[in-house]
């Protein structure tokens, strides 16, 4: 097991099986969608999911799609996988693209990530994993988000419980 898992603590029946999950699927190339509330850890299960996966060695790149303007989301996924934002690095080739609050994203914004993950994104041999507060399911439904991208991003949900619903998990938190 990776030693990384530390920071992921807690006893809670339903977490534990969600990390048994994660564990599983970190060894895919599966896209995973992390459901959840804000502050609840979602950026951690990604790192982790990235972490026990066999990219672990190469980039692990998180964007915060929460209110990103579309220039500059255009500018991370057009061009040649240049990233202006977080100081010009690339596309992790090969490595992990953490996509944090992806029911954030403008139509506009979601178009040029679809384009992306259609075309170039398979080329880089990339790993994507996302993140929402918001359910997905009902912005698709609502026509707020593509549900072609929806299918493309939603091939694992894993639904990270907030604190309120693993009370005996605080004290071990706060302890740490």
């Amino acid at each position: 097991m990776n030693e990384s898992t530390t920071n992921l603590l807690g006893s809670n029946p339903g977490f534990l099986r969600l990390l048994h999950t994660m564990r599983m699927v970190a060894a895919t190339d599966a896209s995973v969608m992390i459901n959840g509330e804000k502050g609840v850890g979602k950026t951690s299960l990604a790192k982790e999911i990235h972490a026990c996966s066999r990219r672990r060695n190469l980039p692990f790149l998180p964007i915060n799609c929460a209110g990103m303007p579309d220039a500059d989301f255009a500018s991370i996924f057009s061009g040649g996988g240049q990233q202006e934002n977080a100081g010009s690095s690339e596309i992790p080739l090969g490595g992990t693209l953490f996509l944090d609050e992806i029911g954030e994203l403008s139509d506009r914004s979601q178009s040029i990530l679809f384009h992306f993950l259609d075309s170039a994104g398979s080329d880089q041999d990339l790993r994507v994993l996302s993140s929402s507060s918001r359910n997905l399911m009902d912005l698709v439904e609502q026509n707020q988000f593509r549900e072609d991208l929806f299918y493309r991003l939603y091939v694992v949900p894993l639904d990270l419980p907030p604190l309120r619903e693993r009370r005996a998990d605080i004290m071990p938190l706060v302890d740490f």
